[in-house]
């Protein structure tokens, strides 16, 4: 009988503890379809420049949190879209050079310039030379203020708007409890000063509530299976 309680006990506390371990896991990853928790832009607005922080910040950050962070750089500003050569069919719209590193249009300015998957379309920026040609990988409906833009590969943004290196803003999705997060961003605005770092709040706080929720719930089950267990042995030791 005292090893069938020991044995049920321990089977049932490192499920538990699995369990708890599992459950952070996956609210990390189902945040991560929200977006991003951390922000970094830049301090100042004036010129081009300073409107703009470095791309090379992505490479403060300690090894152990890349390998754990999903980071993108963005670099926005007003460009033309064209769906041939000659621009007869051209809008302005808001254009985003992003790290991952592929051309993509919003739902919503795909159907008005009725573009499609594989198309090429050409990009040019408003004050500077030349332009850059793309195809189309994906049409993207998220809901918000991207489906009316388009997205291509930040060194091509990079070259439209003559900012080598340069992003408007890096945001990370940034996993762990809201302690642990908020901790995180406070070592970031001590490492990047230059930087306004900031979090988006809902999100961290959100999953830090829901994640300390259930950690409790589970603690307090272990704790109730461990003196169950304890009051077994007692009684079987203490038995006829």
């Amino acid at each position: 009988m005292i090893l069938l309680a020991l044995g049920a006990g321990a089977t049932v506390t490192a499920a538990l503890i699995n369990l708890q371990v599992d459950a952070k896991h996956r609210l990390s990853t189902e945040f991560r379809s929200f977006g991003a928790n951390v922000v970094i832009a830049p301090r100042d607005t004036g010129t081009a420049e300073a409107a703009t922080i470095s791309e090379s910040l992505l490479q403060k950050f300690p090894q152990t949190s890349r390998d754990q962070m999903n980071a993108t750089a963005f670099l926005y500003f007003l460009g033309g879209i064209a769906q041939t050569e000659f621009p007869k069919d051209s809008a302005s719209v808001v254009v985003a050079g992003t790290s991952s590193n592929r051309c993509a249009v919003g739902a919503r300015l795909a159907s008005q310039m009725k573009l499609g998957v594989q198309q090429q379309i050409w990009i040019g920026s408003r004050g500077h030379q030349g332009k850059e040609t793309c195809r189309i990988s994906v049409i993207e409906s998220t809901g918000g203020p991207e489906d009316d833009q388009v997205l291509i590969p930040l060194d091509f943004a990079q070259r439209l708007n003559a900012l080598p290196g340069r992003v408007s803003m890096i945001q990370l999705t940034a996993p762990g409890t809201r302690s642990e997060i908020e901790n995180f961003i406070a070592d970031l605005q001590r490492q990047i000063p230059e930087a306004d770092v900031h979090g988006i709040r809902q999100f961290t706080e959100a999953e830090g509530k829901i994640y300390e929720r259930i950690s409790g719930l589970l603690n307090a089950t272990v704790l109730v299976v461990l003196v169950l267990t304890t009051l077994c042995v007692m009684a079987a030791m203490t038995g006829p």
